[in-house]
């Protein structure tokens, strides 16, 4: 076989793939939907082709959910920490910063997914870190009627809940 032929067997394997998935996705309540749900909701979860988010937002405003980190440094002391997605919007185009929303929500479904990605990610960063703490931070939203009332507003922070999630030994250094 030659390589133009298999590139092009598997650029039609992901095209099949992909063609099935953009199918599927609105129809994930379907007995073939939940048997293939597996392989399909990471995929479908990280391009955003799902149908849980609101497309008639064209602003959605400040994620609700955040993964708070914190670099610590050789003697335990604290060099950073900060949240991602950064809070605010710090990019020219909103674009990126809803691709970090989507993809903040992916990896807070899972400790272990929010570990192996932010754990490297940051001892890349912080070039001194020697470990990284990690937390998960779901922020409460106020309901529709108490921000009708003008009691709330949509994001006020209150029933925001945080959650340990690791501390992540930077390889190679001690």
């Amino acid at each position: 076989m030659t390589k133009e032929v298999a590139t092009r067997i598997a650029l039609t394997v992901f095209l099949v793939f992909h063609l099935f998935c953009v199918i599927l996705a609105p129809n994930s309540m379907t007995y073939l939907g939940q048997r293939c749900s597996f392989f399909v909701n990471p995929y479908v979860s990280f391009l955003e082709m799902s149908s849980q988010w609101g497309f008639f937002a064209p602003d959605p405003g400040p994620p609700p959910v955040f993964i708070e980190y914190e670099a610590m440094g050789s003697n335990g002391e604290p060099l950073a920490s900060g949240y991602w997605p950064e809070k605010g919007d710090p990019f020219f185009l909103r674009e990126r910063q809803n691709r970090r929303i989507g993809v903040a929500r992916f990896l807070i479904a899972t400790d272990d997914r929010i570990e192996k990605a932010m754990g490297p990610y940051y001892c890349r960063q912080f070039a001194k870190a020697r470990s990284v703490r990690l937390w998960k931070v779901v922020q409460g939203m106020a309901n529709l009627h108490d921000v009708s009332a003008g009691k709330r507003t949509i994001a006020d922070g209150k029933g925001t809940e945080r959650k340990w999630v690791t501390q992540y030994l930077c390889p190679g250094r001690s």
